[in-house]
């Protein structure tokens, strides 16, 4: 078989496995939380979160959010910094240990069947270099009305393939510039 059978049969599996472990909370809940809230993704190495954590304290007394309850999933491997830093602007955090979610099924269902127990108004995942198997399966997982990510463009890390499923995930897709080549300004 070829590369590219054997990547669209490793993404299958993976949409469909994930379906199913978070089949039975799906059907059985509402998607509507109960006080406002926002969950933020961000699950890359600490470099891209030290770029991004800049704009935590904006997004928090912004007049579109300063009412929100914000919960950040993160990366495990940076927790001790964004819990000293961010504490101030985050209400909740999620931690994931990214190399056992991709190594280890059992964790995967696990983290799955957790995060598809929450329920936000708007979950945001600002990562311009989406993954299919990590955070785009983050969100679909999680129950919000509102799903909003970055269209991203580059196929560096998701193939056309899976980001024609995974767009399907968001409510709204966002364009970033393509003028804008610098994370920080893409944050």
């Amino acid at each position: 078989m070829s590369h590219g059978v054997l990547h669209q049969l490793k993404t299958l599996f993976f949409y469909t496995f994930d379906y199913i472990v978070c089949l039975d909370i799906r059907l059985f809940s509402s998607n509507k939380s109960k006080n406002k809230s926002l969950c933020i993704i961000r699950l890359d190495r600490i470099g891209d979160y030290i770029l991004f954590r800049n704009f935590l304290s904006s997004i928090k007394s912004s007049s579109l959010y300063k009412d929100y309850s914000i919960t950040l999933i993160g990366n495990l491997l940076w927790k001790p910094i964004a819990q000293t830093l961010d504490h101030d602007d985050i209400h909740d955090f999620i931690w994931i240990d990214r190399s056992k979610f991709e190594r280890s099924l059992w964790y995967r269902i696990q983290t799955l069947r957790h995060l598809s127990t929450k329920q936000f108004d708007i979950v945001y995942q600002p990562t311009f270099s989406r993954l299919f198997h990590f955070g785009d399966a983050f969100v679909r997982a999680i129950r919000a009305p509102q799903k909003i990510g970055c269209d991203t463009s580059d196929f560096e890390l998701i193939s056309s393939f899976q980001k024609k499923i995974s767009n399907t995930y968001y409510t709204k897709v966002i364009t970033p510039s393509p003028s804008i080549t610098f994370e920080f300004l893409k944050n």
